[in-house]
């Protein structure tokens, strides 16, 4: 069997430099106008030889989007409204401290991977095709397309939460997003929300909603066998015991994820966590799960995951088409973007 010889996009995050790949941070702008789109990174400063945990007006200033007065006009004289500037999901990695590399050894879960940028991709293109698609006076009953929107969402292996902020900042979900991953990258995952409190409320506001969706982190641990549900790997906190609590017995109508099959260990634990939570037992409703793969990881890995899949009843799988994916941020040779309808049993 021939090795996979992957045709990287010219944006993938293989190319970039070590400071832009593991310690700046990056910001992905919410629309898919060409080269507009193109995602940047800026250098986090330090501040007495440390790292600088940024502060919300702080991280949005750094950006160009400066500081509200009021109900959102802009603190500096002369420049647009918070209304009329472009929006953007921002989020931190942390790879280059020595903490962060002690919770993340690997740099799996704080750094940006191309999956995630073709999954954030993928809800930026979605929410322009339903602001052109669809009749303001049909909003209320807008026929679903890959699960989206929904009313409540979760996201596997969030790392950064990049995907699941652009979810939430696009208006794929009503009511909540959860990003979970490991106890570990909770203080990364919550640090990502906080600056980007602002865009997804200032996005919900564009879009004539009178609330946001709320944005939540909390720690997860996978199932590793069928029949085995997916627990908080937190039991000390009462606070995040609780959330993980409200994710299974208040179940997600979407579940989605970039890059958690990257290896053949993780295929088993990931397709048990998807089925744990499609048979959640106040299910009403078939789960959807939407699914950035890549391919340059471990092509065969993933083979593995989709034949489990299509071995299990109650489960339709499709790819989702190019012309359904981002402009820019789309990569069919390396990243495999799945649909998944899981109907509850």
């Amino acid at each position: 069997m021939a090795a996979f010889e992957p045709s990287l996009p010219w944006w993938s995050r293989t190319f970039c430099g070590y400071n832009d790949r593991f310690s700046s941070h990056l910001c992905f702008p919410l629309n898919t106008a060409g080269s507009a789109a193109e995602a940047t990174t800026q250098a986090v400063t330090s501040v007495g030889g440390g790292e600088k945990h940024l502060e919300k007006d702080d991280e949005l200033s750094l950006h160009g989007v400066p500081a509200r007065d009021g109900d959102g006009a802009s603190s500096r004289n002369g420049e647009s409204s918070w209304e009329e500037l472009p929006l953007q999901v921002t989020v931190r990695q942390t790879f280059g401290s020595s903490a962060s590399a002690q919770r993340d050894p690997g740099a799996t879960g704080t750094t940006v991977w191309d999956a995630a940028l073709v999954l954030a991709g993928f809800f930026v293109k979605w929410a322009e095709r339903e602001r052109k698609d669809t009749p303001p006076s049909k909003k209320k009953t807008q026929k679903q397309h890959f699960g989206l929107p929904c009313r409540r969402a979760l996201e596997l292996g969030a790392g950064t939460g990049l995907s699941g902020l652009a979810l939430a900042a696009v208006g794929g979900a009503s009511e909540y997003v959860l990003l979970t991953d490991i106890d570990a990258l909770m203080p990364l995952l919550q640090e990502n929300i906080q600056v980007n409190v602002d865009t997804v409320k200032a996005s919900a506001r564009r879009r004539g909603r009178e609330r946001a969706p709320v944005v939540r982190a909390a720690p997860l641990t996978w199932a590793t066998s069928a029949g085995v549900p997916v627990a908080s790997s937190e039991t000390k906190q009462g606070n995040k015991n609780k959330r993980q609590r409200h994710a299974v017995d208040d179940p997600p109508d979407l579940v989605f994820a970039s890059d958690v099959v990257y290896r053949d260990s993780n295929v088993e634990p990931v397709f048990y966590t998807l089925q744990s939570l499609a048979n959640a037992p106040s299910r009403r409703s078939p789960m959807h799960v939407l699914l950035a793969l890549s391919l340059e990881h471990d092509a065969a890995a993933v083979a593995r995951f989709e034949r489990m899949l299509r071995d299990e009843s109650g489960v339709t799988l499709s790819d989702v088409p190019c012309d359904f994916q981002h402009d820019v941020y789309r990569a069919p040779d390396t990243v495999r973007l799945m649909h998944i309808v899981w109907e509850t049993l």
